[in-house]
């Protein structure tokens, strides 16, 4: 499975999950509505529902249904699937946006209409353009992070990526500059 895509999911499933527990129940909450904790048998236990359903929709527990509603549209960069999430909606517009390589996907991900939403559409075009960088070892979009956290963030890790220490004069940071030119890749 994709480096992304497992990124991707993690998210959507995480979304998912704290949303549909703030929206209702599930065999995932305790008798007092807390989370419960998810181990490794219950993520088993969610790959295996969703493995052996015909089709996501078929799922009964709407937690699951999302999880795999999200890996659906992911795998097949459907837009259409992801706007069938009733919340991660963003996140799945995101993964498309890495995975596809196009930065063009960020604007409408930091756009989408979602009731209650008061993110920065700022921040979500900056993170997504950050993540794309990333993956993709495009260091031209960091130039288009407006934040400066976020861009000076993402020249330092392609530096380190891609080896090229040139980057780090890129950072507006002065007293990081250094620090990234420093920096050795763990691992």
């Amino acid at each position: 499975m994709k480096k992304g895509l497992v990124i991707g999911i993690i998210i959507v499933v995480i979304v998912a999950i704290v949303g549909f527990f703030l929206l209702g129940g599930s065999d995932f909450l305790s008798s007092d509505g807390d989370l419960k904790s998810i181990g490794p048998d219950e993520i088993q236990e969610i790959r295996k529902t969703i493995d052996e359903a015909p089709n996501c929709e078929s799922i009964e527990d709407e937690t699951i249904r999302e999880i795999c509603i999200g890996e659906r549209a992911t795998e097949n960069a459907d837009f259409s699937e992801c706007d069938k999430l009733s919340s991660g909606r963003r996140a799945c517009y995101i993964e498309i946006a890495v995975d596809s390589n196009d930065p063009d996907i960020c604007v409408s991900a930091s756009t989408l209409k979602i009731e209650g939403d008061t993110s920065n559409p700022q921040n979500i075009l900056d993170y997504c353009y950050e993540e794309i960088a990333k993956k993709n070892l495009r260091p031209e979009l960091c130039d288009e992070i407006k934040g400066t956290f976020t861009r000076d963030r993402c020249y330092k890790s392609l530096s380190l990526s891609m080896d090229d220490k040139s980057l780090c004069d890129k950072i507006s940071n002065q007293d990081k500059v250094e620090d990234c030119k420093e920096a050795k890749l763990v691992g």
